[in-house]
């Protein structure tokens, strides 16, 4: 499985696989996720075909949604402080991260550095187009608790493929 995390070097495996180890492109199996700051429905697609340009790719074998709370819509990769500073990401799955960050890990974070209007749901449904639409041919979630997952579970037309879970 390859991860998407630098599109140089993924562009780079997969065409040293298909010519090299004589690999299909759909013999590899690559995932992406959608961003924080991407989860809003009408930049899903958007966000996609980006990393698709990136990659050289038609589509991705997996994409998924990242976590389950949005950043501020725009161009920012991270939430900032007031003072222009990356604001440290911390993720405890049961509880509830936003007011857990505001509270506790950062005095100076600003409510707007979340999006809390923009609900797993309504990016899922976005996802399920990626799908219709040949980009993504599964979709999945990522860092999702189980009720987050079942409230996707009740209103998906496409089922989730897979939840990635990081354990430490």
């Amino acid at each position: 499985m390859l991860y998407y995390t630098v599109p140089v070097l993924v562009t780079d495996l997969v065409a040293s696989f298909e010519r090299f180890l004589s690999c299909k492109r759909e013999d590899i199996f690559l995932t992406s996720k959608v961003w924080g700051n991407k989860m809003h429905p009408d930049d899903v697609e958007s966000a996609l075909r980006s990393t698709l340009r990136d990659l050289r790719l038609d589509y991705v074998d997996l994409y998924l949604i990242h976590w389950p709370h949005a950043f501020a819509r725009g161009d920012d990769f991270y939430p900032m402080d007031k003072d222009g500073n990356v604001m440290v990401m911390f993720f405890a799955h049961q509880i509830n991260i936003q007011a857990v960050f505001r509270k506790i890990f950062c005095s100076t974070c600003q409510r707007s550095q979340f999006d809390e209007t923009i609900s797993p749901t309504m990016t899922w449904t976005a996802m399920e187009k990626m799908v219709e639409k040949g980009f993504a041919k599964n979709i999945g979630l990522s860092n999702f608790n189980s009720k987050q997952v079942q409230d996707i579970l009740d209103m998906c037309k496409v089922r989730p493929f897979h939840e990635l879970l990081k354990i430490s």
